[in-house]
């Protein structure tokens, strides 16, 4: 949240305790634009991700644990 999103992406996730979870932004071709690494503890995460240098447009994110995607969903930045 927001979306749509201007600078400043936010991301809340329950994780559980031990894992390094990987958030991915990829544009309308499935090219990666943006990876951020987090290691969690168990419990609600929220992460920010800084997506000022993007153009405006639409992506995908993807939040992946051990190479499985545990959830994803569009952006639309402007």
């Amino acid at each position: 949240y927001p979306n749509p999103v201007t600078d400043v992406l936010k991301i809340a996730f329950n994780a559980s305790a031990g894992n390094t979870y990987f958030v991915r932004i990829t544009d309308v071709t499935g090219r990666q634009v943006m990876s951020k690494e987090i290691r969690s503890s168990s419990g609600l995460i929220n992460t920010v991700l800084d997506l000022s240098g993007l153009e405006a447009g639409m992506y995908q994110y993807s939040i992946l644990k051990n190479n499985t995607v545990q959830h994803s969903g569009k952006i639309i930045k402007s």
